[in-house]
């Protein structure tokens, strides 16, 4: 595979120079991405602020989130129902 992309880059580029690319082999994870928007950036800000979570984890930032908004939708019905 890694010699296909080798070989796609060097005909699309139109250059002679073949490119380098070469597998390595490291005991490093990779880093933590957490796609957000703007809504729920702020709330992923304040997880990071406690600590990223590892490769492969569970983000808990949506764990939050999706608490927070339960609570707040609860709280207002029982606040507009309230007789």
């Amino acid at each position: 595979m890694l010699y296909d992309v080798n070989l796609l880059l060097q005909e699309r580029s139109g250059s002679t120079v073949p490119s380098i690319l070469n597998r390595m082999a490291t005991s490093q994870k990779p880093p933590t991405f957490h796609k957000t928007n703007k809504f729920t950036s702020v709330f992923q800000s304040l997880i990071d602020a406690y600590g990223v979570a590892n490769y492969q984890e569970i983000n808990p930032g949506t764990i939050v989130l999706s608490r927070d908004y339960l609570t707040l939708t609860l709280l207002s019905f029982y606040t507009l129902h309230d007789d």
